[in-house]
């Protein structure tokens, strides 16, 4: 096979991640909630019965499957098929959404959103992007997480407008239609792994310019058996679950946190701006964790989270200084999409990195998931978010200070 031949491939496994994250967080996940309040008048179910079935049950089955079953799939049938089946599963997903007369139906659509997008998340985006660049890794992942990031901000607009003008359930049949072409184009654009397809990935015949513990040769590092007799990754498990639960806590309650402080009438386009700083930054933070290790991200990440946090606790809030945190707190939030699966190829090695990265994956949605909860069980316990903000600006310093060891390279081979 020649150069070339394997460049177009890695470039069309590289467009087709842009797809994947275009749908299947753009589409699905950036939109779902827009749905929440017309499904509860119409269904006469309760804002915590949709919350469950949109969100809740969606990141428990997606966590449990990424935990359990995604390394030992993979194992037997390989990333291309499990994108194949996930597609067809989280479309069935959105068709009980569309359905739904009741409860059970919006439960029912969330276990099958979740199973579905388990096998077109991150996991699955390390592992194509580590399949075919053996450089570079930050740069490719975060760049398909842009344009998911980018879509996301364009389809809440429309969405909106789809269903104010159409209803909640044509609009979820639109999400249907996109999902079941972009299954089928996705497996025309992504022909599979290169081992699979006996071709050398992109860089792989450079010499190596990161020193942060990425690869640029074949399979390095301990098996995922020896992985699981080595104290260090399991911190960096529950490093991991805190950095997500920090980045995504305050981002989560940021429309709430806004109306607080008095700006409710600005918290809307507050949340824009930090989603659009999510996205602009995104690429550039890849590029640090190529050039510098993901420590370094986290550490600019968690220092500005912690920065805003300290905005907030101050009161130092005048509109343009709540519009700077809340850029802060989008570029933080990155935290949450790149560094976990990476830092667990610095720390381990790419050796069996289908199951190890699939744990941390499932370390990232448990944070994720737990966030905005453990955030706002602060205001709930105490009726302001101020004991919140100074255990999140203390967690933060913790994270930085152990996101250094825990992702120096463990020693010897598997």
């Amino acid at each position: 096979m020649t150069a070339s031949k394997s460049n177009q491939h890695a470039w069309m496994a590289l467009v087709a991640m842009c797809l994947m994250c275009a749908v299947w967080t753009g589409v699905t996940g950036n939109t779902i909630s827009l749905f929440a309040d017309p499904m509860v008048n119409t269904l006469d179910i309760t804002r915590t019965q949709f919350n469950l079935g949109s969100s809740t049950i969606t990141g428990i089955t997606n966590g449990l499957i990424s935990m359990f079953l995604f390394g030992k799939i993979y194992a037997r049938i390989g990333i291309r098929k499990m994108m194949l089946i996930g597609g067809f599963i989280g479309t069935l997903g959105f068709v009980s959404y569309g359905l739904a007369q009741n409860f059970a139906m919006v439960l029912l659509g969330g276990i099958l959103f979740g199973a579905g997008c388990c096998f077109n998340f991150t996991s699955t985006l390390a592992i194509v992007i580590g399949s075919w660049f053996k450089k570079k890794n930050g740069t490719y992942m975060s760049m398909a997480q842009t344009v998911g990031s980018v879509v996301g901000i364009i389809c809440s607009t429309l969405y909106s407008i789809l269903i104010a003008q159409a209803g909640w359930r044509p609009a979820f049949f639109t999400t249907v239609v996109i999902c079941l072409v972009t299954t089928i184009v996705l497996q025309i654009l992504f022909k599979g792994e290169a081992s699979e397809l006996g071709e050398r990935p992109m860089y792989a015949d450079e010499a190596p310019e990161e020193a942060q513990g990425q690869s640029t040769a074949g399979e390095d590092g301990i098996s995922f058996q020896q992985s699981l007799r080595t104290p260090r990754y399991y911190l960096l498990l529950i490093a991991i679950v805190l950095i997500c639960i920090l980045a995504y806590g305050p981002f989560g309650n940021l429309v709430m946190i806004a109306s607080d402080l008095g700006y409710g009438a600005l918290s809307g386009t507050m949340l824009s701006v930090a989603l659009i700083a999510s996205a602009v930054s995104l690429t550039v933070c890849g590029v640090v964790i190529d050039k510098f290790g993901t420590k370094w991200m986290v550490t600019i990440a968690l220092a500005l989270v912690a920065g805003a946090l300290a905005i907030y606790w101050l009161r130092l809030d005048s509109a343009v200084v709540m519009y700077i945190s809340a850029l802060m707190l989008g570029v933080g939030y990155n935290a949450c999409l790149l560094p976990g699966s990476i830092a667990t190829r610095e720390l381990l090695g790419s050796k069996d990195y289908g199951k190890k990265v699939a744990v941390s994956g499932a370390a990232a949605l448990v944070g994720i998931a737990l966030g905005p909860s453990v955030m706002s069980a602060f205001y709930d316990a105490t009726g302001s978010y101020d004991l919140g903000y100074l255990v999140c600006i203390v967690g933060c310093v913790i994270c930085i200070v152990a996101i250094f060891p825990l992702t120096r390279r463990v020693k010897g081979n598997g």
